[in-house]
């Protein structure tokens, strides 16, 4: 290599011919000068901004000195000394191998699988010749010994970032005591000089924390689904490897990138990015996996599972089924007014903590069909539908909105006979109205409902929209002897010998061919009664029923008519402990004269006019009302300036007679108001 050198200068008569080669450091170096003198005395100086070293010379010729360059270093400049006198000759370079001084990791603490600072200091390299490149080389060895594969089998990564040096100490290296190898080339074109190589100690630490990932959403929602689909998360990564790569994963999908890196892990890496929900998701998924792998060899170094959330398909409504029904080409037969039960099946899977049923401004939550998240049960009270042929039910899922549909016609039964007597069969009146477009027959049968139609009577053919069969008229009957006493009374749409829908009505038979009041006892003690007085009976039923269907007529005699009256109760109650007693309280009703009378008590359920049974009273006027016999209370503790005061009032106890009430307060009079409230 050739320098360019600053011109010849001279000292008195000493001229120096300009040197045109690099100085070497393993040889003698030779310069020319005219007017030296042989019983002098030169030294050659040479030097830089650092350092300078003066080295002694020899005549090889009365115009040429010989030196040699023993410790070299980077020096840029050559003097000629004469008696202490400096003769500036010119600028120099050394033409010298290259040499690492030192190397060091500044005091840090070197971890495996980690990056780690290190500093060096060199000669002779590119920085000083001025031409070729400088490359550099770093292994790491358990021993001080350098064999010839060392930088094969053991070098490292490096790295340069932010003016700073770094090497990164793979997984592979054993902790504790190792050394580490370095050296650094010159090349310049096809040379490659290399220096020896610079082995200091270095003892490797096992990290705390390894091969660790972690993730956190940052998104505020935990419930994603069609209207919310980009999930937000942070990832932190604590890889052993210095390139690695992020994949998440929803369910059975494969991994797909979530993010990479490449580069310094002197801290946790911090990765944000967003996820989406696949579009042909079927299933709910309560969690995402996050898998780190290291880059070069797609092995996989941690993973972490994210669980606070719940993603969820497309919300679409696949099919609704009613239980017990049976469709007519494309719709269904409803009853008017009733429930209806069904199945609804979704398309994909729900979440059916967020399910809602909404109908008619009524909700209600789902319950799933056994383990499944995609088929769910409903009850739905219908309303009035006869003027409508579809029913709309709008499904929610988190404020995400679906309807389903049911196409339909209705149909209504009447029937309102509910006892009878013993053998006693068809009675009363039958009625169905309809919008089936096709022609319907209807069936009738005791017992429970049943889904073959040869198990009907026909009762009705070929019903219109608004039909009726008066049940006398027909064969309904049943055999106590071979299916027992029914309880129900059964009528069904029969289509093409298909039983489309079908209803049932609760009837009672009763034991015996006649039913009523065996005896009766009076519960007051009083010898005579007047007329609005509370009357306690106790009555022994022949067959004890539903009281609420009981009602009850009476009649005195004697009387001029010879009719029964329907009787006003208070109430009708079981006597605890007995079969077919009860407690009736009523108010004594005015009979047509006053003195002994028979009361006739004759009770009566839907359909049966129950046999009657009878006591005597001896009854007086009605009953005199004075002051003591009047009790009124307040309805409220205090009240304010202002405020409307109530008070309840009754005489003799009893509340249900018909009488006014006036209240007054000082010359304040109330108004007048019925019953046995006072308004002040």
């Amino acid at each position: 290599m050739f320098l360019l050198f600053l011109p010849i200068l001279s000292h008195q008569e000493i001229q120096c011919e300009q040197i045109t080669s690099l100085l070497k450091s393993d040889e003698e170096n030779s310069l020319t000068c005219s007017g030296l003198s042989p019983e002098n005395t030169y030294q050659i100086k040479l030097s830089s901004d650092h350092t300078s070293s003066t080295l002694d010379t020899t005549f090889e010729s009365p115009n040429t000195l010989k030196f040699s360059i023993t410790n070299p270093d980077e020096f840029t400049q050559m003097y000629l000394i004469d008696q202490d006198s400096e003769i500036f000759i010119q600028n120099i370079k050394i033409d010298a191998k290259p040499t690492v001084k030192d190397v060091g990791t500044n005091n840090k603490q070197p971890f495996l699988g980690r990056w780690i600072e290190y500093t060096y200091e060199i000669k002779f390299g590119s920085s000083y010749t001025g031409s070729g490149e400088d490359k550099y080389e770093v292994a790491i060895i358990n021993s001080p010994t350098e064999s010839e594969n060392s930088f094969t089998d053991y070098k490292v990564i490096l790295k340069n970032a932010n003016d700073k040096n770094y090497f990164f100490i793979p997984k592979t290296v054993t902790p504790g005591e190792n050394f580490l190898l370095f050296r650094f080339h010159l090349v310049n074109g096809e040379t490659d000089t290399v220096s020896k190589t610079f082995i200091p100690p270095i003892h490797v630490l096992i990290p705390k924390v390894s091969d660790k990932i972690t993730a956190e959403k940052t998104s505020t929602s935990m419930f994603f689904d069609e209207s919310n689909t980009e999930i937000n998360f942070g990832v932190y990564c604590t890889p052993s490897v210095y390139s690695f790569k992020v994949y998440y994963k929803i369910g059975s999908y494969e991994d797909t990138l979530f993010g990479e890196y490449e580069g310094l892990v002197t801290d946790p890496i911090y990765i944000e990015s967003s996820i989406n929900i696949p579009t042909d998701l079927t299933e709910v998924q309560e969690k995402v996996t996050f898998i780190m792998k290291d880059t070069a060899t797609s092995q996989i170094l941690a993973y972490t599972e994210y669980t606070d959330l719940i993603i969820v398909p497309k919300f679409e409504v696949e099919n609704i089924t009613l239980a017990n029904h049976n469709m007519i080409s494309d719709y269904y037969v409803l009853h008017n007014q009733e429930p209806i039960t069904g199945t609804v099946t979704f398309k994909n899977e729900v979440a059916f903590d967020y399910l809602i049923l909404h109908y008619k401004l009524k909700r209600q939550t789902l319950k799933p069909f056994g383990k499944s998240k995609r088929n769910f049960f409903f009850i739905v009270q219908l309303g009035d539908i006869r003027s409508e042929n579809l029913i709309t039910l709008n499904f929610e899922q988190n404020n995400v909105f679906k309807n389903g549909y049911i196409t339909y016609k209705y149909v209504e039964f009447t029937y309102s006979v509910k006892y009878f007597k013993k053998d006693e069969q068809r009675k009363g009146t039958f009625y169905v109205k309809h919008n089936i477009p096709t022609e319907i027959n209807i069936g009738g049968r005791f017992y429970e409902s049943s889904t073959i139609a040869n198990n009907y009577l026909q009762i009705i053919k070929n019903a219109g929209q608004d039909s009726a069969v008066y049940l006398e008229n027909t064969w309904l009957g049943y055999s106590s002897d071979v299916g027992g006493i029914p309880s129900k009374i059964s009528f069904a749409v029969i289509i093409e010998d298909k039983v489309i829908i079908s209803k049932e009505f609760d009837i009672y038979c009763f034991s015996d061919f006649v039913w009523g009041i065996n005896s009766i006892t009076d519960l007051n003690s009083a010898p005579t009664y007047k007329i609005g007085s509370r009357k306690l009976l106790k009555l022994e039923f022949s067959e004890l029923i539903n009281l609420d269907d009981i009602t009850f007529r009476y009649k005195y005699k004697p009387t001029q008519n010879d009719y029964f009256r329907d009787l006003k109760i208070e109430y009708l109650i079981r006597v605890p402990n007995t079969e077919n007693e009860t407690i009736l309280s009523f108010l004594l009703p005015s009979p047509d004269t006053i003195g002994q009378n028979t009361f006739i008590l004759q009770p009566r359920v839907p359909g049966v006019n129950g046999y009657s049974d009878q006591i005597y009273l001896t009854i007086e006027s009605e009953l005199e009302i004075t002051h003591s016999s009047i009790n009124c209370r307040m309805t409220e503790d205090s009240y304010g300036y202002g405020q409307t005061l109530l008070f309840k009032c009754n005489i003799y106890d009893i509340e249900e007679l018909p009488i006014k009430y006036k209240a007054k307060i000082g010359n304040h009079y109330s108004k007048e108001v019925p019953h046995n409230t006072i308004l002040m």
